[in-house]
């Protein structure tokens, strides 16, 4: 059970062509944190846990099972360099962005209520998810207790 952080490019998103660049960009970033990007984008983190999912210059889904700062700033860097947007499906559904206007983010999903968060700093997206996280730990920790 994860809490699960979906990304797409801009460029997909709005049918353009991707970026150049994409996997190198997403290997420096990974390399910035002591990991690796091949078929997967894995870094290991200071708690010895892995942020590891599968994805390309388009984006991709990240299973989340733990929230906190350091997280916070691997997924700020991807958005940044990479040119992503983040959506966390979690009521309501929230389209993050850091380099866009909250109308040009918003293009993103169009057929389903949702609101955007323009966020300039990890510690911006942090806050911002701490809450959706929290209320998706509260319900696994339900579930998985049997409450």
């Amino acid at each position: 059970m994860s809490f699960d952080l979906f990304f797409v490019s801009r460029e997909r998103a709005f049918q353009q062509p991707s970026r150049q660049g994409g996997a190198e960009t997403l290997g420096k970033i990974a390399a910035k944190y002591g990991g690796e990007f091949g078929k997967t984008f894995s870094v290991k983190l200071a708690d010895e846990n892995w942020l590891e999912f599968n994805c390309d210059a388009d984006g991709g889904m990240l299973p989340l099972r733990r929230w906190d700062e350091q997280r916070a700033e691997v997924i700020f860097d991807l958005l940044k360099g990479c040119g992503w947007v983040a959506v966390s499906p979690q009521p309501p559904l929230t389209v993050f962005s850091c380099a866009d206007s909250a109308d040009v983010a918003a293009e993103i999903i169009t057929d389903a209520p949702h609101e955007t968060r323009v966020v300039q700093s990890s510690r911006e997206l942090f806050e911002a998810l701490e809450a959706s996280f929290g209320g998706w730990a509260g319900y696994r920790d339900q579930v998985v207790k049997g409450v």
